[in-house]
């Protein structure tokens, strides 16, 4: 045979198989190689694939933290409570006061206040109603949005429970209209912070509270089910080694938050530290907060998200549901006075809605 087309020599481990076992051995063994490869390469397109998720929303947050500091806020079109109910949101409010003070125990060594009295409201878009817009009449369907929030003005704590807005519902078969038709506009208020604006300013401002619409200093974010959220949240959580893994049969990503106290960040703690915050405050179940905040500053003063802390109520459960829990603070050097330095710019977008 000439020496151009000598014979490949086989590797080490097929030798080892060759030799050692018998052919129906060999081919189980080759069978276990194989699939441990496949799942090696699935954790790392996994990996990769979580990594870019991550800096997705990293470089998301950078841009939603110059919507903070004025260089692209803009103010809200909606500073009109009635106007919900025009664009057929319908108000529905706990008789009795909401009684969190379990999460005021859990919550050790933050200074939440008096969480035993807050007021639970829901807002549903239940209600189709008809427009003029453009001179021409439209029709606004109900999309069975639903957001559902607990006010503590006097203790400046904003609890949202559960929140799914009209873009979530009319895509995944909830609105009046099922299948959602493709030309039907959605309500023009419609976002999760105008919502939550307006109501925690009547709140403040009407019957008889002698509150201040600027008291506001927290705002949670509970029972996360949002998947790129959870996502996120895990992603940071590995990066700082707390948490664990998933338990198994456990939902939710691969990596979860830790208990309570959980893990804090904040924007001015470093590269790192600084990317972590950025990616958290823009993830949907955050960045609604930036538009609350600097989208209503006329009326809530100039702030700002001074640290995001997340942890995992119940750890044990099948059911992965994190929490977030947004610090709320004055810019600096602007105390509680309304307005901002720049309002120019593009910024104009509303909150998420779920």
């Amino acid at each position: 045979m000439a020496k151009g087309n000598a014979p490949i020599p086989p590797s080490p481990l097929s030798l080892v198989l060759n030799e050692s076992l018998s052919n129906n051995e060999g081919h189980r063994a080759g069978d276990y190689v194989g699939n441990a490869f496949q799942l090696q390469e699935r954790a790392f397109l996994d990996g990769l694939k979580l990594k870019n998720l991550y800096n997705k929303y990293k470089k998301k947050g950078k841009e939603l933290r110059c919507v903070l500091e004025g260089t692209k806020a803009t103010s809200t079109p909606w500073t009109d409570y009635a106007a919900m109910e025009t664009w057929g949101w319908q108000l529905k409010q706990d008789e009795r006061p909401g009684d969190y003070s379990h999460v005021q125990k859990q919550c050790t060594g933050v200074d939440l206040g008096d969480l035993s009295a807050g007021t639970s409201i829901t807002w549903a878009h239940s209600k189709t109603t008809e427009q003029t817009t453009n001179g021409k009449q439209v029709t606004y369907h109900a999309t069975n949005a639903e957001y559902t929030n607990v006010f503590f003005p006097a203790a400046g704590v904003i609890l949202a429970n559960v929140n799914y807005g009209p873009s979530y519902t009319t895509s995944h078969g909830q609105g009046a209209q099922n299948p959602w038709p493709k030309d039907a506009p959605l309500p023009k208020i419609k976002q999760w912070s105008d919502i939550v604006a307006l109501t925690w300013l009547h709140l403040t401002t009407t019957d008889g509270s002698h509150q201040s619409p600027t008291n506001l200093r927290w705002l949670f974010r509970r029972i996360i089910r949002n998947d790129d959220t959870q996502n996120v949240i895990g992603y940071v959580c590995k990066q700082k080694k707390v948490g664990q893994a998933r338990p198994k049969g456990a939902t939710g990503p691969p990596w979860q938050a830790p208990v309570w106290p959980g893990l804090i960040v904040r924007p001015e703690e470093g590269a790192d530290e600084g990317g972590f915050f950025n990616a958290l405050l823009a993830t949907p179940n955050a960045n609604g907060v930036v538009w609350l905040l600097a989208q209503h500053r006329e009326q809530m003063g100039w702030k700002t998200v001074k640290s995001i802390r997340v942890w995992s109520d119940l750890p044990s459960s099948v059911v992965y549901s994190p929490s977030m829990l947004l610090e709320i603070g004055d810019v600096e050097g602007e105390g509680s006075s309304g307005g901002s330095k720049e309002r120019g710019g593009g910024g104009g977008g509303g909150g998420a809605d779920s």
